[in-house]
């Protein structure tokens, strides 16, 4: 495939619509890609090709599945190639879809699915006009438009296919004499997109007299106020660009008929500031006495119905937004379900023995088989537990375990997994002595784990959406597809269990070898200590050996590291390869990956590289400095 200079991409209209959208992408004569709506307005752009990657991608530079895309400056016709530098047989597409984004998708032959590699722009809020007119994008939420109250969709049929184009109306026209307005909570209207003389600023005066000089306007569509610089902002024209989250710090006051008012905005006074008469309070407060009254009846029907109706009420609550997870691409399940689907819990998955949840086998309805994870310490409410399972669903990466599913009823929390038929790699290094006749993992193999590891905790740090620290890198929480990819395991624990994740994890049998030294002193734990953690692993998938060996105890063996160290400090290389490769090893790479480890367990977290610099020296793109210094609170541990 080749993506030529000149030429354009177009949306569809919606995702049921193949209709021309409003969208467009487009290559330059520079190499620059840029994305547009309604062909002028350009919202999104690739940075320049510098020869190796574009410089508004920066996961072209250590991400080796960018490497079947690369910019040809042909002198007659340039292009995007999608054969790329190396790894040409992977397959690989470009789209830009209905609601503005650009995808590139790579074909996983292993698994038989497409994986989106690369989303832009990252937030879909940042796609120009994507919800039309008055509309309001929640890049929580899906879908991500909806109509403010008081106003509906201009076309509801393509409003309900996902085409916001024609954004939202008012219910009914607004009285003007009256000038009420409904409070938006940490929204915001984007400026820079209603055009000149949409936007009056005026400074120095308070919110009253905000409010005031918009309701006296009848073409004042809202006002936002910024109480700290004391700055008013009058909107007129069509709106465009809502937006709405909660690192908004602002409210937008939007003008509306009074009888569109939502319960759940403040109602703010009449322009005239009156109060209002004597039948319209006598009217509310009827109204609201009724509303308590009906309450009260109902928390009593609560309490005398008890634990069944509660347990009814969480499951109501989940299966009507159960949609929302589903459409990220998990199912929810029930506990029964589960209970069904794993013959009660009867089967623990020896790859996860060493969790400190329990992990059982299930065959759900399609004969699918599954993980199904318990989580025993988990105190989290129900709300705060979906958004942190929707986060994690979204996170789908080539060495990352997925995330199927998951359950939430009454005081039951699982989650579903992809099942790995070859079991963990702590299974597979450290088999017992009966078990040693079975397949030994050749050097080939063993590397390919080692790139595959440090690629899926790369994505992690720096290819979501925030940067999600792992916390528990070691070779039983690296699990192994049927071909031997490594995929990283019980990646967002850390953020669903909060505490309990660390009283777990620094007590377990078997973690505290990987923990770093921030861990055991209180320091702040960032990404490095997910470095740290792999270095150790690292050193364990080259020798074969655990980093404490309990079978040699009475031997200068029995710390690894350190005596690895010693050898390799004499040169001797080769003997830090596990015996039972019999020497069947690339000693360039069993010297190199030695020397990137000792880098990674440094006591300092300046000193230790980042994982895209791991990669790239793993991949040989990087050098290895040749004479890292051993951790001094190591060489304490091995005496």
């Amino acid at each position: 495939m080749k993506w030529y200079v000149g030429s354009n991409l177009n949306s569809f209209k919606s995702p049921m619509n193949p209709a021309q959208g409003r969208f467009s992408a487009r290559m330059l004569q520079t190499s620059e890609i840029e994305c547009l709506w309604n062909a002028t307005t350009k919202y999104w752009s690739s940075g320049f090709w510098n020869g190796h990657s574009y410089t508004g991608i920066p996961e072209m530079s250590y991400d080796p599945r960018y490497d079947v895309l690369a910019f040809v400056n042909d002198s007659g016709r340039p292009y995007l190639a999608g054969n790329g530098k190396k790894n040409a047989q992977v397959l690989w597409h470009y789209t830009l879809e209905s609601d503005g984004m650009t995808r590139v998708r790579i074909w996983d032959s292993s698994n038989a699915k497409w994986y989106i590699i690369f989303t832009q722009p990252k937030n879909p809020c940042d796609v120009d006009h994507l919800c039309g007119q008055n509309g309001i994008c929640n890049s929580d939420k899906i879908p991500f438009c909806t109509c403010p109250q008081g106003f509906e969709p201009v076309d509801p049929t393509g409003w309900s296919e996902a085409d916001w184009s024609m954004g939202c109306v008012a219910n009914s026209s607004s009285d003007c004499s009256i000038g009420d307005f409904s409070i938006l909570k940490s929204t915001y209207y984007d400026q820079g997109s209603l055009g000149v003389g949409s936007v009056r600023s005026y400074y120095g005066h308070d919110q009253a007299w905000c409010q005031d000089s918009c309701a006296r306007d009848c073409a004042c569509l809202g006002f936002s106020f910024d109480g700290g610089s004391s700055n008013c902002s009058l909107q007129y024209g069509p709106l465009f660009n809502g937006r709405t989250s909660p690192d908004i710090s602002q409210n937008f006051f939007l003008r509306v008929n009074s009888s569109e008012q939502s319960p759940n905005n403040q109602f703010l006074l009449p322009k005239d500031g009156k109060r209002k008469n004597k039948t319209a309070w006598i009217i509310e407060l009827g109204v609201a006495a009724g509303c308590a009254l009906l309450l009260i009846l109902f928390l009593i029907s609560q309490i005398l119905r008890g634990k069944r109706i509660t347990a009814e009420r969480h499951s109501s609550v989940f299966i009507s937004g159960g949609s929302e997870f589903i459409s990220w691409g998990l199912n929810k399940f029930s506990y029964k379900e589960l209970q069904t689907a794993t013959n009660n819990f009867s089967e623990k998955l020896d790859a996860y023995a060493d969790s400190f949840d329990f992990v059982y086998r299930g065959s759900l309805r399609d004969q699918t088989i599954v993980a199904v994870r318990k989580l025993h310490t988990l105190k989290q409410g129900d709300k705060e537990f979906c958004t942190e399972v929707r986060t994690l669903g979204m996170i789908q990466h080539v060495n990352l375990v997925r995330l199927r599913g998951f359950c939430v009823d009454d005081m039951h929390r699982l989650l579903v997994y992809e099942n790995m038929p070859n079991g963990s790699l702590n299974k597979l290094l450290f088999r017992k002595p009966e078990e040693q006749q079975q397949t030994v993992l050749d050097w080939d193999t063993r590397f390919a784990i080692a790139l595959g590891t440090a690629r899926g905790i790369l994505y992690l740090h720096e290819g979501c959406k925030s940067c999600i620290v792992h916390c528990d890198i070691k070779p039983e929480n690296i699990l192994l597809d049927a071909d031997f990819c490594a995929k990283v395991s019980n990646f967002g624990l850390a953020k669903l269990m909060g505490r309990e994740f660390s009283r777990e994890i620094t007590t377990i049998r078997g973690t505290r070898g990987y923990l770093a030294p921030e861990w055991l002193s209180g320091l702040p734990v960032t990404a490095k200590a997910d470095v740290y953690s792999f270095g150790m692993t690292l050193l364990e998938i080259i020798s074969g050996r655990k980093i404490l060996d309990g079978n040699n105890f009475n031997s200068e063996k029995r710390f690894f590291p350190l005596w690895a160290y010693q050898q390799a400090r004499l040169g001797d290389f080769s003997s830090l390869a596990d015996i039972k490769l019999c020497g069947n090893v690339n000693e360039e790479q069993l010297k190199m990956a030695f020397l990137v480890a000792v880098w990674c367990i440094q006591d300092d977290e300046i000193n230790r590289p980042s994982m895209a610099r791991v990669l790239q020296m793993l991949e040989g793109t990087l050098r290895v400095a040749d004479d890292p210094p051993f951790p001094e609170s190591l060489r304490t541990i091995s005496r």
